[in-house]
């Protein structure tokens, strides 16, 4: 749901192939006596060293947000000002040497280079506050004397995620101790594989095995309490968690923690647990691990509103616009009222280039000539894993057509197919990614990705046919937004010389692959699936549909198409007036003003 990766200098990639991962490798009756003693001292003393760092980080942190720092927040992270963290890694060091006379049948721990374990064990803090603060670490630090209660927030925070890791790691080390012993369920562990099962399969969540229940106590209980009584109106100061509410803020620090904690008891104990999934329980790269797809050769795009200079240049013009989806091919076309960059994104670790610089597209609403409004349920498969979308055709015939296009002197590229798109809902990824493209050179903007806002088939515009039926765009919602203000010289088919006013950006499309599609008889709801259709954007009274209803029984009984998927519409009896559930569509309501959302898939 998160995550930037940390810079360079701090992350030692090259230490993740110091620990040759043999996780089938097991001993049928078990370690000796001197074997567990060796096993238990390396992971003792690898926690010890994680606290040490963690300890120094967390007074870094304290001291930057107060000003006491005589050093960069950076260079104070690596800094060891009170020589703890060498004295627990030569404790490492001396310890381990003592009580290993050689490697264990199992797991696979190579007992003779405690320095890489030392510099595993420090690494991880580092890749922990990466992760929680994002790539500019100086800069998300929050002046105390500007934001006294963020200040308060970040230091409090990032304390009580040390604690939960310690919790984490000291749970592991208790179970494996129990289990090369023979103490635990299902008995006596004799291999890599089953620590793994024991340790970090616990049901029903897939994660350590929480005996005595400190996971809890510190990574929910404590966690949630530090994160409501010290955060609140300030827990989005953590860049690496994006714009979170405090649940938010809550779910990200964890799983940052699992992830982290996953790969770290991976490349010392051996073990080959799936961290991606251990993270959070879903395949979407948020551990850093990409989903094993095959994706399109096709760029993210970053989603301008747009407009014409001179309104007289607003392009009208009918066309054929074929796809998989079939129905009327017929298309009223408008706009252009956006702009596509291709962008480059940097995602939990994983960064995509940019494919191809000309590739612009032009962003064109359109209706068709003989409407019907039509549903689909579409599953798609990107970066974010799979989804379940509900794509629709408005009851006005409401589609949008995407037109490669030149911007300035960069395009159209010869590559790029025509999309006709659909109004879409369903998915809400909530991951933080970071973005850059020509408008953003040479800083990166970090975002949100949030709720599904169209899906993209390539198209056959006017016979011309397509080059890649495979490639497909799922275009997501993004915040915070930054209006830009630019006049850009573009050109398209329709129109070859046109400059638009470029503004805020709404939406990051990304290469998705369509895994299926089914035609409904309605939008794909659950609750209450009867409710009346009552408009969406571009439509008459656009986001402002639900608003219309002037009565709790039409409210009550009413969807509306947002911008940001299928919502009800609710009743808000202080204003008193009828309002969008959903994508923040509420946020206009009275304070305190709940709903519950009937129609999201």
């Amino acid at each position: 749901m998160h995550r930037s990766s940390g810079p360079g200098y701090l992350i030692a990639g090259a230490l993740l192939g110091l620990f040759i991962l043999y996780p089938g490798l097991g001993h049928a009756q078990g370690l000796s006596k001197d074997e567990q003693k060796c096993v238990n001292e390396v992971n003792k003393n690898v926690e010890k060293v994680t606290k040490a760092q963690g300890k120094d980080i967390d007074k870094c942190t304290k001291d930057a947000g107060k000003g006491k720092l005589t050093t960069s927040y950076t260079e104070c992270l690596t800094s060891d000002n009170k020589g703890k963290v060498v004295k627990a890694t030569g404790k490492l060091s001396s310890k381990v040497s003592d009580k290993c006379a050689g490697d264990p049948a199992f797991p696979p721990i190579n007992t003779s280079d405690t320095a890489a374990m030392n510099e595993r064990a420090k690494q991880k803090e580092l890749l922990l506050i990466n992760e929680l603060m994002g790539t500019d670490l100086d800069g998300a630090i929050v002046d105390c004397d500007n934001n006294k209660d963020g200040c308060k927030c970040q230091a409090a925070v990032v304390k009580q995620m040390h604690k939960c890791q310690n919790a984490k790691l000291k749970s592991f080390n208790k179970c494996k101790k129990d289990g090369l012993k023979g103490k635990t369920s299902p008995g006596l562990i004799t291999s890599t594989q089953e620590l793994q099962d024991a340790c970090m399969n616990a049901p029903p969540d897939n994660s350590i095995l929480d005996g005595k229940g400190k996971i809890a106590k510190e990574c929910s209980t404590k966690l949630g309490s530090t994160i409501s009584g010290k955060c609140a109106g300030n827990t989005g100061v953590f860049p690496g968690c994006g714009a979170v509410d405090a649940a938010g803020l809550e779910a990200c620090v964890d799983q940052i923690v699992e992830c982290e904690v996953c790969k770290l008891l991976n490349e010392i104990d051996g073990l080959d647990r799936d961290c991606d999934d251990f993270d959070d329980g879903l395949a979407n790269s948020s551990c850093g691990e990409a989903v094993p797809v095959q994706l399109p050769s096709l760029d993210h795009f970053k989603v301008y509103q747009a407009s014409p200079v001179d309104p007289n240049d607003l392009v009208q013009v009918q066309v054929t616009l074929e796809d998989q989806f079939g129905g009327d091919p017929n298309v009223q076309l408008e706009g252009p009222i956006a702009l596509l960059n291709p962008v480059k994104k940097t995602h939990g670790g994983e960064v995509v280039d940019i494919v191809d610089p000309l590739a612009h597209l032009t962003f064109y609403t359109g209706f068709l000539s003989t409407p019907v409004e039509t549903f689909f349920a579409v599953t798609v498969r990107n970066q974010f894993g799979d989804q379940l979308l509900n794509a629709s055709v408005g009851e006005t015939g409401l589609v949008f057509a995407l037109i490669p296009a030149r911007k300035e002197q960069l395009g159209p590229s010869p590559d790029l197919d025509h999309f006709k798109c659909y109004l879409a809902s369903g998915s809400d990824p909530n991951q933080v990614v970071r973005l850059q493209d020509q408008f953003d050179d040479p800083n990166e903007q970090v975002v949100t990705v949030r709720e599904a806002a169209t899906f993209c088939n390539p198209a056959n515009k006017n016979g011309e046919g397509i080059q890649d039926p495979n490639a497909h765009l799922t275009c997501y919602v993004i915040e915070p937004n930054i209006s830009r203000n630019l006049v850009v010289n573009v050109g398209d088919q329709f129109d070859p010389n046109q400059n638009l006013i470029v503004d805020e950006d709404v939406w990051l499309c990304v290469p998705s692959t369509m895994l299926d599609f089914q035609v409904l008889s309605g939008p794909l709801c659950i609750g209450d699936p009867n409710r009346t259709f009552v408009g969406g954007p571009f439509e008459g009274n656009s986001a402002g549909a639900c608003k219309s209803l002037l009565d709790q029984v039409s409210c009550d009984d009413a969807y509306h198409q947002g911008f940001s998927g299928v919502h009800s519409c609710f009743w808000d009896p202080n204003t008193p007036g009828c309002f969008g559930c959903g994508g923040g569509g509420h946020s206009s309501a009275s304070p305190g003003a709940t709903c519950t959302d009937a129609c999201i898939p």
